[in-house]
């Protein structure tokens, strides 16, 4: 029991010298001698501590964090916890995802979302002379009668890229698919000529679209 209690005023004592510490170094005017008189503490327990060797612990912790910090930066501040966690195992740290998750909150980084803000729809008019033949029928009978069509945006390292599919209503597969830096609607006639050509398409279909 006695060397329970001791080990608890021994950390106790550790967190407050961290913080009297960490509070020093982001107020360099501060009286330490003040700081621990107030906290009842004396001057030679506070200077030991800072002596001391840091712990394996507090070491693995300080490096992982560096690397966190490098990765999140490099990112350009997009990567969250579990993304960082699977690029530090590829370069052979270890840290499950609550351990980075937790090295991040510590550090007050969070990842960033992009509000991409795009014109997707440009009709024209195109849009009084198009008429919808789906009329919300999502479960056609046959195969390779209606398709439907659309367009992402995917964020990579190197800027935002353009996904165009087609899916078969029927099976709901992915039949065609072409990935752009654009957004040209010669691009998205592309996918549509690629996927009837994967599908042997001879009679006409319904292709339906949000008009984009």
């Amino acid at each position: 029991m006695k060397k329970s209690n001791q080990y608890t005023r021994q950390v106790t004592a550790r967190l407050l010298y961290r913080s009297v510490q960490e509070y020093k170094e982001k107020h360099p005017k501060a009286s330490i001698a003040g700081i621990l008189a107030i906290l009842e503490k004396s001057p030679s327990g506070y200077y030991k501590y800072l002596r001391s060797k840091p712990s394996k612990t507090k070491v693995r912790r300080e490096k992982t964090k560096k690397a966190i910090v490098k990765i999140y930066n490099d990112s350009h501040q997009l990567y969250g916890s579990p993304k960082i966690a699977e690029i530090l195992h590829k370069h052979g740290i270890q840290g499950c995802q609550k351990y980075v998750y937790s090295i991040m909150k510590e550090a007050n980084i969070k990842p960033k979302y992009l509000k991409h803000k795009i014109k997707t729809t440009i009709s024209k008019g195109n849009d009084r002379k198009l008429h919808n033949l789906l009329k919300r029928q999502f479960n056609p009978k046959d195969p390779d009668s209606v398709w439907c069509t659309d367009i992402t945006y995917i964020w990579t390292e190197e800027g935002f890229v353009y996904l165009t599919s087609v899916m078969d209503l029927y099976s709901r597969k992915i039949v065609g698919w072409v990935m752009t830096r654009n957004m040209e609607a010669a691009k998205v006639l592309e996918c549509i000529e690629i996927a009837k050509r994967r599908r042997g398409i001879k009679k006409p279909l319904v292709i339906h679209s949000d008009q984009g």
